[in-house]
């Protein structure tokens, strides 16, 4: 495809993109598909610049991308975008609102969250950039996901009210223990107190437990006799007007204590969800994620 002849008007980098070359000179070609569908061969060669362009997002990235010739700066024009951004210790999250500018480091595998439709502005140098699907490459994974959740029982476990609930308890917590990619969970009546403390209630009941990751123990939430138990929550349990359960990644062997656990959900009382206190509704991937598989690709669209 031969570049546009440049006009002196202004310029929609929606529609038709800039090239920035490394020796200074510029050209503009027809964005969309038809430049993401060149040969990639010339698009590897026009990654070797700098591209200008704009996207609009009203969905979450469906990958992680990597930029390994260079810096890529992003624009948000408007909207509500988190990045997630790896890093040597784990995942950075960098959320703009409204505008803002974010640099991703070069080699730094990278992937957005859309909170709201929004206009992203983005100068890369793509040449090289690789792609991986997000959830990628568990099996390398040296983490695994510590899952905290409590509440307020309608009376004492020897209550009318609680039969049915300490009726299935037994039958619940084996169903879980032999569950595909249960790892642990807390047993008898440690950390009864703190959580007595922490909810400044009598009768409370709490679960602590490690799963291999985010899959397994959703699958044991919604697709097993647990279900049941969940959908009669209301029957047994006061409502509570903040978060009640947490979810985290904690490194592999480790067994996390109740203290940590409702640190974490207060954490996500208070910030909402993020990479250290999130939920099933709005997961973080683990902090070592696919770092060791990075399939290699050519110069592809992620956002359009």
């Amino acid at each position: 495809m031969s570049p546009h002849q440049k006009p002196v008007g202004p310029i929609d980098p929606g529609a038709a993109y800039v090239y920035l070359s490394r020796n200074g000179s510029s050209a503009v070609f027809e964005g969309g598909e038809k430049f993401w569908s060149l040969p990639p061969e010339e698009l590897e060669k026009l990654g070797r610049g700098w591209l200008v362009s704009e996207f609009s997002c009203s969905e979450d990235w469906p990958n992680w991308e990597m930029h390994p010739e260079g810096d890529e700066v992003v624009y948000v024009l408007e909207g509500d975008v988190e990045f997630l951004v790896e890093e040597p210790t784990g995942v950075r999250a960098v959320r703009v609102q409204g505008r803002g500018l974010v640099i991703v480091p070069r080699s730094a595998w990278h992937t957005a969250r859309v909170h709201a439709p929004s206009r992203l502005l983005h100068v890369t140098m793509g040449a090289g950039t690789r792609h991986r699907p997000f959830g990628a490459a568990r099996g390398t994974r040296g983490y695994e996901l510590a899952q905290f959740n409590l509440g307020i029982v309608k009376g004492p476990m020897d209550a009318p009210v609680m039969a049915d609930f300490v009726a299935s308890l037994d039958r619940i917590n084996a169903e879980a223990d032999q569950s595909p990619g249960f790892v642990w969970r807390l047993t008898g009546d440690a950390g009864d107190a703190a959580v007595r403390r922490y909810l400044g209630a009598e009768h409370v009941v709490a679960n602590l437990s490690v799963w291999q990751g985010l899959d397994p123990l959703r699958r044991f939430v919604y697709q097993s006799g647990h279900l049941g138990m969940l959908q009669r929550r209301r029957d047994w349990f006061e409502r509570l007007g903040d978060a009640f359960q947490v979810l985290w990644w904690v490194p592999k062997g480790r067994r996390p204590e109740v203290e940590e656990a409702l640190a974490r959900l207060g954490l996500l009382r208070s910030t909402g969800p993020n990479p250290e206190a999130f939920t099933f509704r709005d997961p973080y991937p683990a902090p070592d994620e696919g770092r060791t598989a990075s399939p290699g690709g050519s110069v592809t669209s992620s956002r359009e």
